[in-house]
Order: structure tokens, then sequence, then C-alpha cells
């Protein structure tokens, strides 16, 4: 094996190491024409008879706009008794990483708050870190632990009522990543709710829905899947400058047609 073999081969499994295969559980198939709540992993919860959910082609749509007071989504909790719907529901580890994938459309979204949003995602892992997403028509934000949800942390202007589109929402180590298209829109570090309690405080927790009584949002969701492995990994920064020095160190030092004894 040559000088340049090896060093590839080295580069190649730093970079992209292998990973074991992740299990797919799909949330919410689409395809079946009924709601996220016909199904096995979701439940639906309102606060208001004022908010509406119904099938429609491509998936579910979700309305809260009638008033910014009516709240509504789906989570993988019920309420009453409180816990998951379904005790199978994976353990979300964000040491090793999952992926929370949906389809979304936001037809159209109204607030009173610039710190709230007619629509959001909130991932928590085992230990109640995570994040929520907050999506306007023109801006994918997170909400801020410190102040609690007084701010916007990062945020990323998108216009989300293009189309129908494919998120990917990767919790790993402690940091997030959405991304759309293998392109990253929005990162940052995990965030702890926890001290606002219920449902902040509930691990492996999620919700795609109106969760505010302060904004409103006319949304269509498509399917909805969750990976109890990263997608995706994003080598350190440093790691890869280490990398490089080594390698141009071994470049210098054997000339590019040495010869390395198998």
């Amino acid at each position: 094996m040559n000088i340049k073999t090896l060093v590839f081969f080295s580069l190649f499994f730093i970079l992209f190491p292998l990973t074991s295969a992740a299990t797919v559980f799909t949330l919410y198939d689409e395809t079946q024409g009924n709601l996220p709540d016909d199904q096995v992993w979701l439940s639906y919860a309102a606060d208001g008879v004022a908010a509406t959910s119904n099938a429609v082609a491509g998936g579910v749509q979700l309305q809260t706009d009638t008033s910014v007071s009516v709240s509504a989504g789906f989570s993988n909790y019920t309420l009453f008794p409180l816990g998951l719907k379904n005790s199978l529901f994976p353990t979300l580890n964000s040491t090793t990483g999952f992926t929370l994938s949906f389809t979304m459309q936001l037809h159209a979204e109204t607030h009173i708050s610039n710190d709230r949003a007619g629509f959001s995602v909130i991932l928590l892992d085992e230990n109640n870190r995570g994040v929520e997403l907050g999506f306007w028509q023109d801006l994918i934000w997170s909400q801020s632990d410190s102040p609690l949800f007084q701010a916007k942390d990062e945020q990323f202007a998108f216009d989300t009522t293009a189309s129908m589109v494919d998120y990917d929402l990767t919790l790993l180590q402690d940091k997030y990543y959405l991304t759309q298209g293998g392109t990253i829109l929005l990162t940052g570090g995990l965030k702890d709710y926890s001290a606002f309690t219920i449902p902040y405080s509930l691990p492996n927790y999620l919700f795609l829905g109106d969760d505010t009584s302060s904004a409103s949002a006319d949304v269509t969701l498509g399917g909805i899947l969750l990976s109890d492995n990263a997608l995706f990994s994003v080598p350190e920064p440093s790691l890869i400058v280490l990398i490089c020095l080594g390698l141009l160190g071994l470049f210098r030092h054997y000339p590019v047609s040495k010869e390395v004894e198998a």
C-alpha cells in the first residue's frame, strides 16, 4: 500500500466514522390519508374548539388561525393520563445523536409577541435538553432559555410558505442542527427549558404545532420520521486542522512515490 492510499483511507475514516445502523420510526405516514393521532405514535390536543386538524392531500392541515388565543398540536405524550402515547417510543440520546424529519408548509402565521410563533417544533432528549424552534412566514428561530422564553437565540431568514419543505432537526452532542436538503439553516447549543416545568421537564419529548396563546397559524404537515441515530455528523474544526497539519508533515517527510511495507 503506498502512502497516498494509506493517507486517503485514514482521512476518510476519521472524517466519516462508521456508525451503527439507525432505527427509523414512522411517527406519521401521510400516505394513509388520516390524522397523526389516528396512528400509533402521536396524540392531538387543543385548548379550544376553534382549532381544527383535517386530513388533506399530502398530510394534515392544522389551523389555529381563527384566533391567536387558540393552540393545538401533535405530541408523543398524552395529557390525560400524562405519559407516552406509545411505551415503545425510543430513548433520545443526544450524545450519539438522533434526527426528527418532518415536511411542512406554513400557509399563514400571526403573532402578537416577537417571542412567540404560530407554529413550533419542540424536541428534547432524555435529559430534557433540546430546542424549541419557532416558524414565521419569513424566519425560523430558536427560543432562548436565558432569559427563559423572553428572547430569540439563533435565527435564519427563510421563506416557509413557498412549498412543502423537508426539514431535518438533529440533536448531536451539545448542539442542534436544522437542515434542509443537506444545508444547515440553523444551529446552536442545546437549551434547557425545564425550569418552566411540564412539558419542558418531560424526557424524550416532541411537539409540532401551536403551543401559545399569543400566535396562530395555518400549516400543512407531511410525513414525520424519527431516527434514533443522527443522520449526519459534523467533524470538529480543530480536528480537521490537526489532520491537515499532520498530513502536510507526512507528505513532506515521504516522497509521493514512497512505498510502505504492507
